[in-house]
């Protein structure tokens, strides 16, 4: 994400040959692997990946969508969640947005925190391991699944899924 064209741009000017092997986007992947789907029916229909970026940037990303109307996944953004977090809840998101830091899923670093986005960026994440931000009601659900509710979500029995 973000620097993929510029290695691919840099090997052919080089004259190295190479192949691009498609794969899952950690936007997706990582969330998915910590128990957090970044779409989910009555939550969230759509998501939007950012990079990290913070300024002008943001803001203009920020300003395109409604306040808790899709998830978003923030790439690189770590070492600026705290502007972020603020930046979200200037453009009218809920400061008690159910939030997330998904750090090094599927390895023996793994770290996963959940809470809001009011709480996000007091957190620590692991120095050295690469992570995202996943912001939106679709983080409620890990606590769902790592609880091992029986019951069906309610959202299940809504739409007759039972």
């Amino acid at each position: 994400f973000g620097r993929g064209a510029e290695e691919t741009l840099a090997l052919a000017f080089a004259g190295i040959p190479f192949e691009v092997v498609p794969g899952v986007s950690t936007a997706v992947a990582g969330p998915e692997l910590a128990g957090i789907p970044v779409t989910h029916r009555g939550m969230a229909s759509g998501f939007l990946v950012l990079a990290g970026q913070t300024g002008d940037g943001l803001n203009e990303a920020l300003a395109s969508v409604r306040p808790g109307s899709m998830t978003l996944v923030v790439m690189m953004g770590l070492a600026a969640r705290d502007e972020i977090a603020r930046r979200l809840v200037e453009h009218g998101w809920m400061a008690r947005t159910p939030s997330a830091i998904v750090c090094g899923v599927s390895t023996p670093r793994e770290w996963v925190w959940t809470g809001t986005l009011e709480e996000l960026a007091a957190q620590t994440p692991p120095e050295g391991v690469a992570g995202v931000i996943v912001v939106g009601e679709v983080v409620s659900i890990r606590e769902v699944l790592a609880a091992g509710r029986v019951r069906p979500p309610a959202d299940e029995v809504k739409y007759g899924r039972r």
